[in-house]
């Protein structure tokens, strides 16, 4: 079944919406992770100095980082899920529209997702190549829990050290 043009319009820009709304939630709240982790490593971080001496409040917070790590990096997948549903309706749609036009060994210049995704693997392998967003993403949540367990060890290790 072909939908009308009215009906293809809307079930565009409903796909679209969709989309556009799950894409700005993820940046949005990977933004925030970031000033949250930032802020919390950098308290951490303080608690070690000779003037303001806390190392267990150094490593409580290194523990909060490497657990706000893992919550934000599992919401983040949940958000992956829902751009992924947005990305495969708006596929759907531009595959029903330019179906007719498509050549079997080209990709329409107007199926943008296709083309982005072809146009991605032709390149992954090269250590220079495009990173997608969910890898670099995962680096960035793996190195601040990283940079928590280790924050959470210096204050461990720290607290023994003075007792």
């Amino acid at each position: 079944m072909h939908p009308t043009s009215p009906e293809r319009e809307e079930f565009r820009r409903y796909a679209w919406d969709y989309f556009q709304f799950h894409a700005s939630q993820r940046l949005s709240t990977f933004n925030f992770f970031v000033v949250l982790a930032v802020l919390l490593t950098s308290a951490a971080m303080t608690t070690f100095q000779e003037k303001f001496f806390l190392p267990a409040a150094g490593g409580f917070l290194g523990l909060m980082l490497a657990a706000l790590s893992f919550v934000f990096w599992r919401m983040d997948q949940r958000n992956q899920l829902l751009i992924k549903n947005g990305t495969e309706a708006l596929m759907h749609l531009d595959h029903t529209v330019l179906y007719d036009q498509a050549t079997p060994t080209e990709i329409h210049p107007l199926d943008l997702f296709r083309r982005d995704e072809a146009n991605f693997l032709a390149r992954q392998g090269s250590l220079l190549g495009p990173m997608s967003y969910r890898r670099g993403m995962n680096a960035i949540f793996s190195i601040f829990g990283c940079v928590g367990l280790g924050l959470s060890a210096v204050g461990v290790f720290l607290v023994v050290r003075h007792l």
